[in-house]
């Protein structure tokens, strides 16, 4: 399992959203990315930079979003066999509360030990069977501009797919 690590950060266009957002971002609560929202994403092991809406207009991805955001990857090659499967969830104690292992995650990714991490209805972690395939944490921002940072396993998702599922969660457009 080889974790890469990137950011993203959205800017939320003040001018075209919904009157009623400043006013939930003003009481502390979190606000949707909506279409006029521009989110750019960073790799940190290429320093590539990417406009989320320009780069799933000419790059595929091969995962398809199931119900309450579990994923299901399907191979390019079999469209219609089912792949590996990731649930949308975070771990839990013994006692069920909810352990949120991001430090061990992030342990070797630059922004997480200069960037304070926050709570965020974004923040979660994917599964597959016990491997940790995908992250996402919201770190220490603007309401107007937050940044997440976000890591993943090279070896169970691509690039496209990453920014497909980073997009679907910012977007919630599962």
């Amino acid at each position: 399992m080889v974790l890469k690590f990137g950011e993203i950060y959205v800017h939320h266009n003040l001018n075209v959203e919904l009157f009623i957002n400043p006013i939930k971002r003003f009481l502390g609560w979190e606000t949707w990315v909506d279409k006029s929202s521009k989110i750019i994403v960073v790799v940190e092991e290429s320093s590539d930079v990417f406009d989320i809406n320009e780069y799933l207009t000419t790059n595929k991805s091969s995962i398809i979003i199931g119900t309450i955001g579990s994923v299901v990857q399907v191979p390019e090659t079999v469209t219609n066999t089912r792949g590996k499967i990731a649930k949308h969830s975070l771990p839990r104690l013994d006692d069920g509360v909810f352990k949120q292992n991001f430090r061990e995650i992030f342990a070797n990714c630059k922004k997480y030990k200069t960037g304070k991490p926050v709570a965020s209805v974004f923040n979660c972690i994917y599964i597959e069977k016990d491997n940790q395939v995908y992250a996402l944490l919201r770190i220490s921002s603007s309401e107007n501009t937050p940044i997440f940072i976000f890591a993943y396993d090279s070896d169970f998702f691509s690039l496209p797919d990453v920014i497909y599922l980073s997009n679907v969660i910012l977007r919630n457009d599962y």
